[in-house]
């Protein structure tokens, strides 16, 4: 099945998508990696120097030094008994939701956890909390951190902020809407974000698990549009009729250019094999021409050579017959018949 322009425009939608949710998750995977590993740091320095735990600029400075927002002692029953911000001291993990998700940590000491950023309820900032038990089992050790190179790429992928720097073809809109809200959360054209798509009175189709292809009106104005559900959204392309029959226009033109550069293309080969086909053709008649004038040449050679022969062997083969027709009659003359030898000898040194 061959895909519309239109179509292929939402395949590509659906993979920036993807790829936004995927680098996202790696890089919060890779954050709460490292986010353990400062949390296993601050337990084993409070292990280590069991005099700072109950000295609070001593733990600001740590948390400093490991690069934390905040750190936190718990001790064995999930209470905090120290830290860097020692008004929640006292807080366990049935304080509140947020500190209650690192619960299970009470039945697994093997158990390390790093919560996915969240709000903090305290003082409403997003943070990220990593928690992990001491080796000596005295405790559990918390850092949070407010992760702002996640925090920054969160805001880099954006849809807003990703279909801004999408290309898109003069005349066309390319956007990603709510399904649930119906709110433009990206599109290349800015001022649609923000918006709700029932503000253009688009009527969508009721099944839009596959592309879908329409015409519908919008403000007043006739739009082609290209759109399917995906996880949870509505991804989209919609372009002017007025400049979807331009667009064909200058693309008929470009295929007549192009049709135009073939032929002449094709005639140029054409023209060129035929030339040297010609060329071909006036070296082998040369060749035959040659081959003829010598040929006649050499015919009139042999002929010549032949007539010359025939004269230089004609005369004395004559003299021999003859006198050996004259010795044969005169064979009882012993004279005549010598005679005749003689001169049949000279006869044949002359053909020699």
């Amino acid at each position: 099945m061959v895909k519309t322009e239109g179509e292929l425009l939402i395949s590509q939608i659906e993979n920036v998508l993807d790829h936004n949710e995927i680098d996202l998750k790696n890089l919060e995977q890779d954050l709460k990696n490292d986010y353990l590993m400062r949390a296993k740091a601050a337990s084993y320095i409070v292990e280590r120097e069991p005099e700072i735990e109950g000295d609070v600029e001593r733990l600001r400075e740590i948390a400093k030094m490991l690069q934390v927002d905040q750190l936190y002692l718990f001790d064995a029953t999930g209470t905090i008994y120290s830290g860097t911000h020692p008004q929640f001291n006292g807080y366990n993990f049935e304080t509140g939701e947020q500190i209650g998700y690192f619960a299970p940590m009470l039945n697994n000491r093997e158990l390390e956890m790093c919560q996915d950023l969240t709000p903090n309820t305290s003082e409403g900032i997003s943070m990220m909390y990593a928690m992990v038990w001491r080796t000596d089992g005295k405790g559990m050790v918390q850092v949070g951190l407010s992760p702002k190179r996640l925090l920054e790429t969160i805001s880099n992928n954006e849809l807003a902020y990703l279909f801004s720097n999408m290309p898109y073809r003069q005349g066309s809109v390319m956007y990603v809407v709510d399904k649930e809200s119906g709110q433009f959360l990206g599109s290349t054209d800015s001022s649609y974000n923000g918006k709700n798509i029932n503000e253009y009175n688009v009527s969508l189709p009721d099944d839009l698990s596959e592309p879908r292809i329409f015409y519908d009106m919008v403000n007043g104005t006739s739009y082609y549009l290209v759109i399917k559900e995906y996880n949870g959204y509505y991804i989209g392309i919609s372009q002017r009729i007025a400049d979807v029959y331009r667009n064909i226009s200058k693309m008929v033109t470009l295929e007549a250019l192009f049709l135009i550069l073939v032929a002449v293309l094709v005639i140029s080969i054409v023209s060129y094999h035929e030339s040297k086909s010609r060329e071909k053709e006036m070296e082998h008649k040369t060749a035959l021409e040659s081959a003829l004038e010598k040929a006649e040449a050499a015919n009139r050679a042999k002929t010549s050579f032949l007539f010359h022969i025939s004269h230089e062997v004609r005369t004395p083969m004559n003299a021999i017959l003859g006198y050996v027709s004259v010795a044969q009659k005169h064979i009882e003359d012993k004279a005549r018949v010598m005679d005749s030898l003689n001169k049949l000898n000279d006869a044949g040194e002359h053909m020699l």
